[in-house]
């Protein structure tokens, strides 16, 4: 098969490979990328069209035919646009796939990202209404409200599609999406939609940072008798919060501020920063999400006239009556009066008022783009084949502080009300590192993606390093990986250099900065050299149950084991005799360990769905119920199947550990040496010749058949961050483990 036109840039063994002719691989993500066979530039066609054509072009290849893509979205940055483009199956949404094609400063498509399901079809007549699909939630006709479920497709690999309702049920300000069976009412999923984050106060920048209040332009407020705090052709609108209702959806909010003098709304800051109907609070507000709004309209180039945009915001928001130290945006929306589909909040802190530091509106109001510009985040227990991804989360956070950060031309988040509470974000802080400071929480690793930002700023400049930024944003699948990003921001980087706006010595800066970040190699695989460490940060089950007031034990009994965030992979020296792979764990605190490794040459460790995260499926080898700090795996000439210097190899880690650890995982080339009992499973066989002939301390586990611990319980955060316990047994093979 030849294709020497066509190149693939995919991050692992692509679905699609069988498919493309592939001739250079380079790392990307979880979607596949595809380098057009034509990049002229498209001189009478629109950039819409243009896309749709190069698009059609690619999917003519075997298994992509038939493929039903409509463009959703044109996004400028960098000197070229990126059209995305959302799967449909007869006229529904395909949940979770999309696609995107940017096209340079000429008009010619140069990548294209595919993120699809491949052969999906379902019967799309549904036999559950939408006010069954209510029902079975043990809802009324309110959750038909203030955003109607819809029809969508729910596509499953190597399972048949389901057609779905998607229920979006507002709830204080923790908005939930259920995915409910249109055939036979079954409850497929649920995730949280909220994007909680800490805001702030409304000064020019903050009342700390510009402690003097300023009179300043309110953008494009509606002519109205009287003024109101609406503007922008009515999509957007401030108000003041009163209550959350008893429906699902319902916001109760008062916009009674009206100008103060003349068409002016010059209110002084109140005597008592706990003022719950503050008027300065929302003309602060009003400002900083106008400025927000222009930056991305103007500066960025996104269009923001459509329905789906409208957008309300309340300030002194409070919490069951309670104070709220934060802030959140919600797709879920609001209902009547209001009927707009997004929503956000600004809290009314126990000590200051979050709407008094613009920073947090900034920060919100970038969730709001990403999500209705390209939809990118999975939220924070996203899942996949390798186990859990919480990356696009990590991705989403990063990017709201770093365009909070530039619009305000400081690199601290929070200075007015995270700092003072000891959570301030610092971008110019380069110290975090993939994979070794990742702990799967959305704001602590989204620091890596945004002090990364914030470097290319300095290094690159405000205008070009926010269009980088944003360019890398529009090309993002559905759940993406840090890998995603990158690639991104590579290729925003290669259209600077082509166009003669930054140099070719600036590829080199761009890597430099890549590398001091561990960003380089920050896949969903991390790879292992001979005998270089690399760590690992596992949440705990106590860390887990601090939060929700339970026991590691009381979690335990409802959960299974968590996967780590990361495999890994190494391959072996060409002549090696085996391989030793030694995983040590470092307790942060006393406590009971109990873990599994899992190991599979050729490919990653594969994890199906579980419940309710994935378990390990697909593996050659397991080291299971492990009780002790450290363990040894050797694959050697006698193992099953036999070591092989040509494979890679690929590690998994799971665990149901009470205190959090740091994983250390080392791999060794193992070098047959008189008297090693290449048998011994047990021992980690001799060392490299030089090295210092110490032998492996043993696996240190115990191999184990455990019954499995099913059924859900409602954990809060820690509900979707364990998984099934696994059924625990030795393999001979890679052997799909199916589950009843």
């Amino acid at each position: 098969m030849s294709c020497p036109s066509l190149s693939v840039i995919t991050a692992s063994s692509c679905v699609l490979a069988a498919a493309l002719c592939v001739t250079t691989p380079v790392q990307g993500g979880r979607a596949v990328y595809l380098r057009p066979r034509d990049s002229e530039p498209g001189r009478d066609l629109d950039v819409t069209r243009r896309a749709q054509a190069a698009l059609q072009r690619e999917i003519a290849l075997p298994g992509l035919t038939g493929l039903d893509l409509a463009p959703v979205a044109v996004l400028r940055a960098a000197g070229g646009i990126t059209v995305r483009f959302s799967q449909r199956l007869r006229g529904l949404q395909v949940l979770g796939s999309s696609a995107a094609v940017r096209l340079d400063g000429r008009g010619a498509p140069e990548l294209l990202m595919l993120d699809v399901a491949r052969a999906v079809d379902v019967n799309t007549r549904a036999r559950w209404s939408a006010a069954e699909a209510c029902a079975s939630l043990g809802l009324g006709r309110e959750c038909l409200l203030p955003r109607r479920p819809e029809l969508a497709v729910l596509p499953a690999p190597g399972r048949s599609a389901r057609l779905v309702w998607v229920v979006d049920v507002p709830s204080g300000r923790h908005a939930r999406r259920y995915l409910v069976d249109a055939h036979d009412g079954a409850l497929v999923g649920e995730r949280p939609l909220g994007f909680d984050a800490v805001l702030g106060r409304v000064y020019p920048v903050s009342q700390t940072v510009t402690p003097e209040s300023s009179d300043l332009v309110l953008l494009q407020v509606n002519p109205a008798t009287p003024l109101k705090l609406t503007g922008w052709s009515g999509q957007m609108a401030v108000a003041n919060f009163v209550a959350y209702g008893a429906r699902p959806g319902d916001v109760f909010l008062a916009q009674v501020v009206e100008p103060s003098s003349g068409d002016d709304f010059l209110y002084d800051p109140p005597q008592d920063p706990m003022d719950r109907v503050d008027p300065f609070a929302q003309v602060n507000g009003y400002y900083h999400l106008s400025r927000a709004r222009e930056f991305f309209t103007s500066a960025l180039g996104v269009d923001m006239s459509g329905a789906k945009w409208k957008l309300v915001a309340a300030v002194n928001v409070l919490e069951q009556g309670a104070p709220f130290d934060g802030a959140y945006f919600s797709p879920a929306g609001v209902s009547a009066p209001w009927n707009a589909p997004n929503f956000l909040g600004v809290g009314q802190g126990a000590t200051v008022d979050f709407a008094y530091d613009s920073d947090v509106f900034l920060h919100e109001f970038t969730h709001y783009v990403s999500y209705n510009a390209v939809g990118f985040n999975a939220g924070p227990f996203a899942v996949d084949d390798w186990g859990w991804s919480p990356f696009s989360i990590a991705i989403d956070e990063g990017v709201a502080d770093y365009f909070a950060c530039t619009m305000n031309d400081g690199p601290v988040v929070g200075e007015a009300t995270l700092v003072p509470l000891g959570k301030g974000r610092d971008l110019s802080d380069a110290s975090k590192r993939c994979p070794d400071d990742v702990v799967g929480e959305g704001h602590l690793d989204g620091a890596i993606i945004g002090s990364f930002a914030w470097s290319l700023r300095e290094a690159f400049g405000k205008d070009l390093a926010d269009q980088v930024v944003w360019g890398a944003v529009t090309m993002l699948p559905h759940a993406a990986t840090f890998e995603d990003f990158v690639l991104g921001v590579r290729l925003m980087v290669d259209d600077l250099v082509n166009s003669q706006v930054l140099r070719a010595t600036d590829r080199g800066v761009l890597d430099a900065l890549l590398r001091s970040r561990g960003l380089d190699e920050c896949g969903r695989e991390i790879p292992l050299y001979d005998a270089q460490t690399r760590t690992m940060r596992v949440a705990g089950l106590d860390l887990l149950g601090a939060g929700i007031g339970a026991t590691c034990d009381q979690i335990k009994s409802a959960i299974g084991s968590i996967p780590g965030i990361f495999q890994f992979v190494v391959k072996p020296g060409a002549s090696s005799g085996g391989l030793r792979i030694h995983v040590s764990l470092e307790p942060f605190a006393p406590g009971d360990l109990d873990w599994s490794l899992y190991l599979r040459a050729g490919e990653h460790v594969q994890f199906e769905p579980g419940s309710p995260l994935p378990v390990p499926s697909v593996y050659d080898r397991e080291l299971a119920a492990i009780t002790t700090s450290d363990a040894d795996l050797t694959v050697e000439s006698t193992s099953q199947p036999p070591f092989d210097p040509s494979q890679t190899y690929h590690l998994a880690l799971t665990h149901r550990n009470c205190p959090s650890v740091t994983a250390r995982i080392t791999a060794y080339d193992v070098w047959p040496a008189a008297g090693w009992d290449a048998g011994d499973g047990d021992d980690g066989g001799a060392a490299r010749p030089g090295d210092d002939g110490e032998r492996g301390a043993g696996c240190g586990c115990r191999a184990a058949v455990g019954a499995e611990t099913g059924g859900w319980m409602r954990l809060s955060a820690a509900t979707l961050l364990g998984v099934a316990g696994s059924r625990i047994r030795r393999k001979g093979g890679a052997k799909r483990k199916w589950r009843g």
